[in-house]
Order: structure tokens, then C-alpha cells, then sequence
């Protein structure tokens, strides 16, 4: 049921999202066997959500922004073992219908004061989003 994915730039990890409302977390490992490596791929951790996840972008810091089917917006953050719910914006600055790409602003974590990403939505929305970096009104998307 996966859906789509994002790389972090320096290719450690990627996340993978899908309707089945998971999100997972993948790092890099390598395997040494005798004379040869290779690369492998593990799961590290996941989350579920109480709604289908139709869109991800990961920055190169490991801020996930994700996009939900209902039009919601979050922003979560690998902790460990864990995924954190960091933000997710009031439901009045959303997409009324499904999201279907989010991007972060590139660049953006360079000791900015505020977030800054894009989303695109069914509705033929196009959102520009500033955010604070802080916690606001975390409710589950």
C-alpha cells in the first residue's frame, strides 16, 4: 500500500507514507559478508495516524512534513525510536481536500525563525506556509 517517499539529502534515510495511515522510517545500514558489502535498508520506526497519508517531504535536518487525505498539514520528527507530532496547522489555514504534494522551502533550516513549505491540494490550492518552529495547537491529524 506504499504511496509515496522522501530521501534526506545525504541519503541516511528515507520515510515512506501510505493511505493504510503509516508512516515508517528507513536507515541505511551496511552489511559486510566475507569479501563483500552491500547496502540494506531497515525499518526503524513507524507511526500510524487516524487518517490516510497522501504526501511527504523530509529536510535535510529530518523535519517530516506530512499532507493527509483530509487536507491536514503536520509536521513530525524521528526521537529515537519514536516519531514526535511536532505541529500541525489549524485546521482554517488547510486544504479542503486531499494533499497531494508537500515540499520544504530549500534551505530553509539554516538557523531560520520560522518554517517555510508549499502544498498542493485536489481543491486546486496552492498553500505557501511560514510557521514557527515552536509547537502550536498539536492535535491529530
Amino acid at each position: 500500500l506504499g504511496r509515496c517517499a522522501s530521501v534526506r539529502t545525504d541519503s541516511s534515510s528515507f520515510v515512506t507514507v501510505s493511505r493504510d495511515k503509516k508512516l515508517k522510517i528507513w536507515d541505511k545500514e551496511k552489511e559486510e559478508k566475507e569479501e563483500e558489502s552491500k547496502v540494506v535498508w531497515r525499518e526503524v520506526c513507524s507511526r500510524t495516524f487516524h487518517t490516510s497519508i497522501t504526501a511527504v517531504d523530509i529536510s535535510p535536518s529530518g523535519l517530516i512534513l506530512l499532507g493527509f487525505e483530509t487536507g491536514d498539514i503536520s509536521i513530525v520528527e524521528r526521537r529515537g525510536l519514536e516519531v514526535e507530532l511536532l505541529s500541525s496547522l489549524p485546521r482554517n489555514q488547510c486544504a479542503t481536500l486531499t494533499i497531494n504534494t508537500v515540499q520544504w522551502r530549500p534551505g530553509e533550516e539554516k538557523g531560520g525563525e520560522e518554517w517555510m513549505f508549499a502544498a498542493c491540494s485536489d481543491d486546486n490550492s496552492l498553500l505557501i506556509i511560514s510557521a514557527s518552529p515552536t509547537p502550536n495547537t498539536v492535535h491529530e491529524p
